[in-house]
C-alpha cells in the first residue's frame, strides 16, 4: 500500500488557519493502472491532455458545482453537466427540499484536500469518441474558517440546530465530505466556448458532468491544537459574492 501525508496551511495570513495530517492508503497497482490509462488517452485521443492540469482544473470544478448545488442553481448545473448528469444530479440533490448538510459543504478548490483518478474509460459510441474519467475528492474545512463572520455565525446554527451536542467535544468541528465525480468528453465534436446562462447552451466538445454524488459527510471533532485565532480589529479583504436566488 502506498501511504500519502500532507500537512495544509492556507495562504491567508493573518490569520493562519490550519488543518490536521491527512494520511490516504492507496493501491500503488491501481494507481498504476489509472496513469497508464491516462497515458493511453494522451497518446491516442489527445495529445494535449495533461494529467496535472485536468486534476487542477477538476478540483475548481468540483468546488463550482457543489456551491452551485448548494445554492440550488439549476441553470449552471445543467449547462455543465451532460443530459443525462443533469438529470441525475437533479433527482438526487435538487428536486427534494434543501438538506442542511449540503448547505455546510462551502469549499473553494483549495479545500479540496485530495483528488483521485480512479477509472478511465474511452467508448465509441457510432460516430462518437467518449471519454470517461471517475475521480473521487475529499473535501475538509472547518466550521469558523470563513471570511465574513456572518458565515461563522451561520454555521455555528447550522451545528446547533441539527448536530446532537453531547457528540461534540469543540465549538467549532471540522466539515468532511467525499465527493464522486464522472466527466465526459466527446472527441468526434470540436470544442466550443461555455454559452450564457439564459440561452443554456453546453460548452460541447468540452469536459462535461456525468455523474455527481456525495459519498459521504460528517463532522469531525479536532484537537484544541488547530484552533483559529480571534481578531477582533481586523479581517482580510472580501470578495464580492454571487447572492443566493433561493
Amino acid at each position: 500500500m502506498d501511504i500519502q501525508l500532507d500537512f495544509v496551511v492556507a495562504k491567508d495570513e493573518p490569520p493562519e488557519v490550519s488543518l490536521p495530517a491527512m494520511v490516504y492508503f492507496y493501491s500503488p497497482f491501481s494507481r498504476l493502472i489509472t496513469k497508464l490509462a491516462l497515458l493511453r488517452l494522451k497518446i491516442l485521443w489527445d495529445w494535449t491532455f495533461s494529467e496535472r492540469d485536468f486534476i487542477d482544473h477538476s478540483r475548481q470544478a468540483a468546488a463550482v458545482l457543489t456551491d452551485f448545488v448548494r445554492r440550488r442553481r439549476v441553470r449552471n448545473v445543467e449547462r455543465c453537466s451532460t443530459p443525462m448528469g443533469f438529470k441525475q444530479i437533479k433527482h438526487d440533490l435538487l428536486d427534494d427540499a434543501p438538506d442542511w448538510r449540503l448547505n455546510m459543504m462551502r469549499f473553494d478548490s483549495n479545500h479540496i484536500r485530495r483528488a483521485i483518478p480512479l477509472k478511465v474509460q474511452m467508448l465509441r459510441h457510432y460516430d462518437h469518441r467518449f471519454a470517461f474519467i471517475d475521480v473521487v475528492y475529499v473535501a475538509l474545512r472547518r466550521t469558523n474558517d470563513f471570511r465574513l463572520p456572518s458565515d461563522v455565525r451561520e454555521m455555528a446554527v447550522l451545528v446547533e440546530r441539527h448536530v446532537d451536542p453531547s457528540q461534540l467535544t469543540v465549538s467549532h468541528p471540522l466539515i468532511f465530505a467525499e465527493i464522486f465525480m464522472r466527466f465526459r468528453r466527446d472527441y468526434s465534436v470540436g470544442a466550443t466556448k461555455m454559452g450564457n446562462v439564459r440561452n443554456n447552451r453546453r460548452c460541447m466538445g468540452q469536459w462535461l458532468i456525468s455523474t455527481y454524488k456525495i459519498v459521504r459527510f460528517d463532522l469531525i471533532n479536532h484537537h484544541p491544537l488547530f484552533d483559529i485565532p480571534v481578531f477582533d480589529e481586523w479581517m482580510p479583504p472580501i470578495m464580492p459574492r454571487i447572492s443566493s436566488t433561493s
